[in-house]
């Protein structure tokens, strides 16, 4: 009778439990359904922002957006061929580029145009930014797409998790529509050891399930706040939120993605280069690297071999380092810690810099 009555109990516990769920399931369906809040500025919602192209790993922006126009720029139209006279700027990059979360207009090549052209100074600024871009897609962009534009100079925006494994980067739907070649991959062996499983594991009934229920996305960034909480009493070293790539992987020049990086800048210097322009690599700190005492800085030892390359390096670190994290980026006021980007202000600090880059670089070459 004991071992009966223990079973009964354990089961109209546990039916008790299950009961409770489907209640707060419900019941926040329901709370949100009548708050359901529109996309933040700049976000795409559920339409997707890409579409896919012919080229391999290479995706354009959605020109369905209305901020997107038909050369699938978040931009205006670029006028081809080049006027007489025009300087132009190409800016390859990734979402802090493309201004992930901010307007069109509040976005760092946008601001760095405009401040050019109070200068009477007839200049084009391009934002070729596409989220989740590699520096793998950078250098197909402006193999297929960038050199159209005949720009003077181009700025490759480089972010630490410009590293990171595509499968993962893009996530799972976007990863298993392409045929994803092996230059575009940093680390082979990650990819083999944990991105393959981990697309395999978002492709499960049981993860979308968990995506769909309103219990997971009303506490589960709750609960990783709480782990991210528990994890600055450690050095951070992520460089994206589901990867397990370290920032210190790019503190060797002989690791893996550290030369599968300088390979792929190499290769655009190059092209770049063959059509007579200049190339600049804009350097990002992650926001954890601002604070006190951390000790891992691999912007030196990238603008050290790229130097030496004959690729001239820009390192915002320090100038991000006068406002402070607070003032330039993001943080928690998207609800997650974003340590990668920028909020409206910082994309002001990022053009306000490149300008005076822009300028020097312009004295030096006598006019351009």
């Amino acid at each position: 009778m004991g071992a009966r009555n223990l079973i009964r109990n354990v089961g109209i516990s546990l039916l008790s439990v299950l009961l409770l769920v489907i209640l707060l399931e419900a019941a926040l369906h329901v709370y949100h359904t009548i708050r359901r809040r529109p996309p933040l500025e700049g976000h795409p919602g559920e339409e997707s922002l890409y579409v896919i192209l012919d080229t391999p790993v290479l995706y354009g922006l959605n020109p369905n957006h209305p901020e997107i126009n038909s050369q699938g720029l978040r931009d205006d139209e670029v006028t081809v061929p080049k006027p007489a006279g025009c300087l132009r700027i190409l800016i390859l990059g990734d979402s802090i580029t493309f201004g992930t979360l901010i307007g069109k207009e509040k976005a760092y090549p946008s601001k760095l145009e405009r401040l050019l052209r109070a200068q009477s100074r007839s200049v084009d600024v391009i934002n070729a930014g596409v989220s989740g871009y590699t520096a793998y897609n950078e250098l197909q962009y402006y193999l297929v797409e960038g050199r159209k534009y005949e720009p003077d100079i181009v700025i490759v925006a480089f972010c630490m998790n410009d590293v990171a494994n595509p499968r993962i980067h893009w996530g799972s739907n976007i990863s298993r529509m392409i045929d994803i070649p092996q230059e575009a991959i940093p680390n082979k062996m990650h990819d083999e050891g944990y991105a393959l499983p981990f697309v395999e594991w978002r492709s499960s009934i049981w993860y979308r399930l968990m995506m769909r229920s309103e219990l997971y996305r009303t506490f589960g960034w709750r609960i990783r706040l709480l782990v991210q909480e528990f994890k600055k009493a450690h050095l951070p070293t992520i460089i994206t939120a589901n990867d397990t790539t370290s920032i210190k992987v790019l503190l060797s020049e002989t690791s893996t993605e550290f030369r599968w990086l300088l390979s792929n800048y190499r290769q655009l210097n190059d092209a770049v280069h063959s059509d007579g322009a200049s190339m600049l690599v804009l350097l990002f700190p992650l926001a954890y690297q601002l604070d006190d005492h951390y000790p891992f800085f691999p912007q030196q030892l990238i603008s050290k071999c790229c130097t030496e390359y004959g690729i001239p390096c820009l390192d915002l670190l320090e100038t991000f380092r006068q406002y402070g994290k607070e003032y330039v980026f993001l943080l928690d006021r998207t609800g997650y810690n974003d340590v990668w980007h920028l909020s409206g202000r910082g994309h002001g600090v990022v053009a306000l810099r490149l300008r005076e880059w822009v300028n020097e670089y312009i004295a030096s070459e006598g006019g351009i």
